[in-house]
């Protein structure tokens, strides 16, 4: 048995901006110790909130000197509002890291993971304007504002997804050197990425959802990894691959008027560039 600790370093998000690729190369630095479950939702799911601090802890080694664990749902207001505040109550010393990623193609992103979720059904167009969640993900700004109200913006590591891409090397290094941790730390399995959306695929429409298919009967009597390998291999012979939406001149006119006072405001806290982002 383990020694159980709080954590200390939390992924705060946001939604597919590579937290599980991030999550997964923390845990391969010998200082640094990730939860097994990724998504913990500690502070955002009221159900394991009321479970309490202790069992909480029982998903870390307190052995080591960094605990840390991503829950993407942290940043995700107004959906889920008492993140910040319940957070910073209980582990009010944790660093934070924030990954963001250009807004619109965070939405397309999300609206894929969400088909293959089986959990949405519309078209892309009418899908981001009928749903404000897809824009609140999106709202970094927004996002991060509720954090500042508790920790200090030096507690606050932000890194965006493009850039974990393309030179993965010096975002790590970068995050190790905010931590303390060795710095100079490197891993085979950095080149790996997980979670692509290249090979999401959705429900057709002879299988309305995840119940339909046969033998989906056991997910919930084994462990969750092993329960989203099987469904992903049960569910294929009644799925498509999805293709990427395109974005019509309307929707993205759309969307870049929801959120280009955020971004702006973004920038301005971060002090990011971000020139490369459509918004």
């Amino acid at each position: 048995m383990r020694p159980g600790a709080l954590p200390n370093l939390i992924i705060i998000g946001a939604q597919k901006c590579g937290t599980t690729s991030l999550h997964f190369y923390l845990g391969l630095h010998p200082e640094i110790f990730m939860s097994r479950r990724k998504e913990m939702d500690f502070f955002s799911d009221d159900r394991n909130w009321e479970k309490g601090a202790g069992w909480y802890a029982r998903h870390f080694d307190g052995r080591y000197r960094w605990r840390g664990e991503a829950s993407p749902f942290y940043t995700t207001y107004p959906r889920m509002p008492d993140c910040p505040r319940r957070m910073h109550s209980l582990i009010p010393d944790a660093r934070l890291i924030y990954m963001v990623r250009d807004p619109l193609e965070r939405i397309v992103s999300h609206y894929i993971h969400n088909l293959d979720a089986g959990i949405e059904r519309r078209e892309f167009a009418e899908a981001v304007r009928q749903d404000p969640f897809y824009c609140d993900v999106s709202r970094y700004g927004l996002q991060l504002g509720r954090y500042l109200e508790f920790y200090p913006r030096d507690r606050i590591l932000v890194a965006t997804a493009e850039r974990l891409l393309t030179d993965r090397a010096a975002v790590l290094e970068s995050i190790f050197r905010f931590l303390g941790v060795d710095a100079g730390f490197a891993s085979a399995r950095f080149r790996l990425r997980l979670h692509q959306s290249a090979f999401k695929r959705r429900l057709t429409r002879f299988i309305s959802s995840g119940k339909d298919i046969p033998g989906s009967s056991v997910f919930g009597k084994i462990s969750p990894h092993v329960a989203a390998l099987y469904r992903k291999i049960a569910r294929y012979p009644f799925s498509a691959r999805i293709e990427r939406p395109e974005f019509d001149g309307c929707t993205k006119e759309f969307l870049r008027d929801q959120l280009a006072e955020d971004i702006a405001r973004f920038r301005k806290m971060t002090g990011l560039d971000l020139a490369h982002w459509k918004v």
